[in-house]
């Protein structure tokens, strides 16, 4: 029968080693049968188990169990590999290693080290929902910061099972449901928002009108955040179409979409072309960049993950706006409520792509058209008024 237990203790009386005796479970001298060891101990069994045990009856349940697994056809050795191929160490560095270029990677690779310390080497195909329960109660953190947590370990079992087909969809454990209040986020109403980014491009068109084109398209585009913005290249930018596309945004994986949609305002296109012919660049490199050196920063720098908080920020201090009201609230949240006052709240909910009511409403206090539309719409009355176009506008 394949595989075998062994020891390095030797017959006290003859010297020769001791044979595992299956039918006794123990460890004999072949000379002298009534020396028996019961003690430490190790199974080899193929080419890959070569494992210690503090006893011989705990070796034997485990070869036993291995045998079995032959039996069921259902032996992989690199459950029992010296690498620990399947721990949940071992495939958290896979993971990480496949989110290093999105803009949250600091955030995701703090919630997975925490939880690769606490579980270690664990088999990924072992896990059950109370051992997440267990290393949420280590945890000295908010029920938000524990959702978040959960969130991204559920991610990652979502990575072994999508991309790594390491584990079966039904192998994936249960995961617990943290329920949390969020915070009330300040908004501000249409007009407002649209003095802020106003002067987001009064203070900033010298330095890189791409900063406000940033936030402009962030006012209307409610069914993406800043860090997708930020993932766009050159060549996502499609002029004729008036659209960009947005691959693998945030929350693709609970959306179940690969891509999203950002359309663009008619000003916007021919600002977009004038800083191409500019800027002419390749099609992979990142479109919100520098063009300019400004302060510590370079040219074709990338636009860090808080640089449209910033100018967003400094904005609302000029014209006496509360610091409060963040960029995310600012933009996503004031056009979300816009939207909802202009054109009801399930063309509102509709545009934000939410899954539940619940999520929605943080949104009330668009991939349709519902947020360009109402960025359209309002250009139309500010043509009315005899607004200069943005195009026409230089150097200020």
């Amino acid at each position: 029968m394949r595989g075998s237990i062994y020891t390095r203790i030797k017959c006290p009386k003859c010297g020769k080693s001791l044979k595992f005796n299956p039918k006794a479970d123990t460890l004999n001298c072949p000379q002298h049968p009534g020396i028996e060891h019961y003690g430490a101990c190790f199974v080899r069994f193929g080419q890959n188990i070569n494992k210690s045990f503090p006893s011989v009856s705990q070796a034997v349940r485990f070869l036993n169990g291995v045998r079995f697994e032959v039996d069921r056809n259902v032996y992989d050795e690199k459950d029992y590999s010296q690498v620990n191929y399947y721990s949940f160490s071992h495939l958290a560095d896979k993971y990480l290693k496949s989110k290093e270029k999105l803009n949250s990677y600091k955030n995701i690779k703090n919630y997975i080290n925490k939880a690769k310390n606490y579980f270690g080497d664990k088999n990924v195909k072992e896990f059950k929902k109370i051992d997440f329960i267990n290393f949420l109660d280590t945890l000295d953190v908010t029920p938000k910061t524990k959702h978040n947590y959960i969130t991204q370990i559920r991610n990652f079992f979502n990575f072994l099972t999508e991309d790594l087909e390491i584990i079966e969809e039904s192998q994936k454990p249960r995961f617990p449901k943290i329920k949390f209040d969020s915070k009330y986020r300040n908004i501000v109403d249409y007009d407002t928002q649209q003095a802020i980014i106003e002067k987001v491009k009064e203070m900033s068109w010298h330095i890189n009108p791409k900063i406000y084109l940033g936030i402009r398209i962030l006012s209307y585009s409610v069914n993406i955040r800043p860090g997708d913005l930020l993932k766009i290249k050159e060549g996502d930018i499609d002029i004729n179409g008036k659209r960009i596309v947005i691959e693998n945004p945030t929350k693709s994986q609970l959306l179940k979409q690969k891509w999203r949609i950002v359309f663009l305002l008619d000003e916007e296109v021919e600002l977009i072309q004038d800083l191409m012919g500019q800027y002419p660049a390749h099609p992979d490199m990142p479109f919100f960049r520098h063009h300019s050196p400004y302060n510590n920063l370079k040219v074709n720098d990338v636009f860090g993950a808080a640089y449209f908080r910033k100018w967003w920020t400094r904005a609302c201090g000029e014209i006496g706006i509360d610091k409060t009201v963040e960029l995310y609230a600012g933009t996503r949240h004031s056009t979300v409520t816009a939207i909802a006052n202009k054109f009801g709240t399930d063309t509102a909910r509709k545009s934000t792509q939410h899954r539940t009511n619940t999520a929605f409403d943080r949104y009330c206090q668009a991939i349709d058209q519902t947020g360009i539309e109402l960025a359209r719409r309002m250009e139309d009355e500010k043509e009315s008024k005899k607004v200069i176009p943005l195009h026409k506008i230089s150097g200020k």
